[in-house]
């Protein structure tokens, strides 16, 4: 067992994910339920940076769009626009 301790929290229905910040260290974990090549459920714990955790930040409301892209502007790396690109693309694809 682990215990965090998180300034917020988010809950994502529909896609059942569960979204923690924590403000204080501009973090963020994402937590989904996953069912691995035996058929046994699990929960991925995923603690994204970059593109990634800003792209996660926007999706639940913690920057806005503005904010958004002011910072993917500033993304130099084409690696971590590719990052961005499919992230998006796959939520559009839904």
């Amino acid at each position: 067992m682990e215990i965090l301790d998180v300034t917020s929290a988010v809950v994502n229905m529909e896609e059942a994910i569960l979204a923690l910040f924590d403000n204080r260290y501009n973090s963020i974990m994402i937590i989904k339920p996953i069912i691995d090549e035996q058929g046994n459920p699990h929960l991925e714990v995923i603690e994204p940076d970059g593109v990634e955790r800003l792209y996660w930040m926007e999706k639940f409301g913690m920057i806005t769009e503005a904010e958004f892209q002011d910072e993917v502007g500033r993304l130099a790396s084409k690696n971590e626009r590719q990052k961005l690109y499919k992230l998006l693309k796959k939520e559009l694809d839904q």
